[in-house]
């Protein structure tokens, strides 16, 4: 968990997190390196991989509570 976190907040190293567009664009990377690091990196080669890392960013961009979600993590992230 803690290899996961590492990278998580590497890609946020050089970003304001007070930028709303700029956590916006970090948001599909780290949807990425998450269902990668629960699944294995051959999930990558999935045909389902990209369409739902799609529907996952969509889902969060609907809804404002999952936004203060991705936030907060990214926040707590930063902080460690």
């Amino acid at each position: 968990m803690a290899a996961l976190r590492q990278s998580v907040a590497a890609i946020f190293n050089d970003v304001d997190t007070d930028d709303a567009d700029a956590v916006l664009a970090r948001r599909e990377p780290v949807l990425r390196t998450i269902m990668l690091w629960e699944f294995g990196s051959d999930f990558r080669g999935d045909p389902q991989f990209l369409p739902m890392i799609d529907e996952l960013s969509r889902a969060i961009e609907h809804n404002a509570d999952l936004q203060g979600r991705f936030t907060a993590m990214v926040g707590a992230l930063r902080s460690r």
